[in-house]
């Protein structure tokens, strides 16, 4: 399954949302409104657990859509790309790394 997202054909496309200016200006716009004075890098650190949590859950819808045929999506590929982004971001994490861009890619 393929289609052109924010300009990238290639698939999956979630990630490249860290290369897109749509990533930290919607960081951007949500510190102001929260009055935060901290820059994007900052939060999205903190935002570290979270995201691995994400591919987690991401990785378990994909097998559960699985058991719904007839597919029109790649769930399982989908699966497998995001439970590899948990692997690594947990194996990251252990060894003490939080920058949030290892664990999005």
């Amino acid at each position: 399954y393929q289609r052109r997202v924010h300009g990238i054909e290639t698939w999956p496309h979630y990630k490249y949302f860290n290369e897109s200016p749509d990533c930290s200006s919607l960081v951007k716009s949500y510190l102001k409104e929260l009055n935060q004075d901290m820059s994007v890098d900052e939060f999205m650190n903190m935002c570290v657990p979270f995201m691995l949590a994400c591919h987690l859950r991401w990785y378990l819808w994909g097998l559960n859509m699985l058991a719904d045929p007839p597919a029109t999506f790649g769930y399982h590929e989908y699966a497998l790309s995001r439970l590899n982004l948990y692997k690594k971001g947990k194996d990251a994490l252990l060894q003490g790394k939080t920058d949030w861009r290892l664990f999005i890619s």
